[in-house]
């Protein structure tokens, strides 16, 4: 089962950080799995402000750089899709470039934006930062559902898009469906 909890001390929290690695195809049992424990009453799995969801999208047979600008291109849609506080979170901040680059500097603002592209030099992947924390594991199917759509179509993906209705006109895929 490739879940595995930490510990993260944060004073007045039992806090934990729950990692999951998965291939898209293994995405929906496992969270499915993962779900029925943090709705055990046992467990009492909550979120607040200071929690995010970060997700790696693998780049080992996907040309990151065709992945990354797709990604930037839809990045309005990102962050519309997230609460205002998260929005306006210091640890997500909108990137700038449409241009993929990987820096050695891990203090570059980058590393804290909605597409981080420090991810891709030790673990060959872009992690999307924007989503708020969540225990309900099926937004979090669709969620990743959502990207893995994104950096599939991403030869489509072209120009800034900012409504579903848009995306829609862009690519034959149904990824989007829930998105409306």
């Amino acid at each position: 089962f490739p879940v595995t909890i930490d510990n993260v001390d944060i004073t007045g929290y039992n806090n934990a950080e729950i990692r999951i690695l998965c291939s898209e195809d293994e995405l929906v049992s496992i969270m499915s799995r993962v779900q029925k424990v943090l709705r055990d009453k046992r467990v009492r799995a909550e979120t607040n402000r200071s929690c995010g969801v970060h997700v790696h999208l693998d780049q080992r047979t996907r040309d990151a750089a065709l992945s990354y600008r797709a990604l930037f291109n839809v990045q309005s849609l990102l962050r519309k899709s997230q609460s205002e506080a998260r929005q306006s979170s210091s640890y997500c901040k909108p990137n700038k470039s449409a241009t993929f680059k990987v820096t050695e500097d891990r203090n570059a603002d980058e590393r804290y934006s909605v597409i981080n592209t420090h991810a891709y030099k030790k673990f060959k992947t872009l992690e999307v930062r924007i989503h708020e924390g969540t225990v309900n594991c099926f937004d979090l199917i669709k969620w990743c559902q959502f990207l893995t759509g994104v950096v599939n179509n991403a030869n489509q993906i072209t120009k800034p898009v900012t409504s579903v209705a848009e995306l829609r006109t862009l690519t034959s895929s149904t990824f989007y469906r829930d998105w409306e």
